[in-house]
């Protein structure tokens, strides 16, 4: 449990701290699902989507997996923190671009781990997943973006990845990460 007790580090950070490795992990990323998608499949089947029709269903597919994102954060901020409801609060950073979802009530790590991974398991690698399997390049296209959209959650998985199972974790509520509570 957390209480006076308890060290506290603070896991927060800022997107432009990490713009250099962001732009060389995403680049080289797209190239290689990409190429590993035109390896399995070809081409061809990316023709179909080179019109105004598919760019509108991919906007509003974009959308909806933003909401969803952040819904998906809710449901396991939900369940991993037994029920309380009232600690979770949506919002908006129009400074960096940001919406996010966050919890007051503090959670073990490893809780607090599958809250941050498990919208880029849900929208962007199961999915990716199945677009490799059955030739879906739309899917594969929103994907991509939904692994995209990610990035801030993987930046805090690497932020946290050092402290023991014991630790507990709460969001900050002003910047991108956590405070983590150590046991004395």
């Amino acid at each position: 449990m957390v209480n006076e007790k308890n060290q506290s580090i603070d896991a927060t950070f800022k997107i432009e701290d990490y713009e250099q490795y962001i732009g060389i992990i995403l680049g080289l990323g797209i190239v290689v699902l990409t190429f590993l998608y035109f390896h399995i499949w070809d081409l061809s089947s990316f023709k179909a989507l080179i019109s105004l029709r598919y760019i509108f269903i991919l906007i509003g597919l974009v959308i909806v997996g933003l909401i969803l994102h952040e819904l998906i954060h809710a449901f396991f901020f939900l369940i991993l923190s037994k029920g309380n409801a009232s600690g979770i609060k949506f919002g908006c950073n129009l400074k960096q671009g940001i919406f996010y979802v966050g919890c007051s009530e503090p959670l073990k790590i490893n809780s607090y781990r599958v809250v941050v991974f498990a919208p880029s398991f849900f929208l962007g690698m199961l999915p990716l997943i199945i677009s490799y399997l059955y030739n879906l390049p739309l899917l594969f296209i929103w994907s991509i973006i939904m692994l995209l959209v990610s990035i801030g959650d993987f930046l805090i998985l690497w932020n946290i990845k050092k402290f023991p199972a014991s630790s507990y974790v709460q969001d900050h509520h002003e910047k991108i990460g956590c405070l983590v509570f150590l046991n004395k």
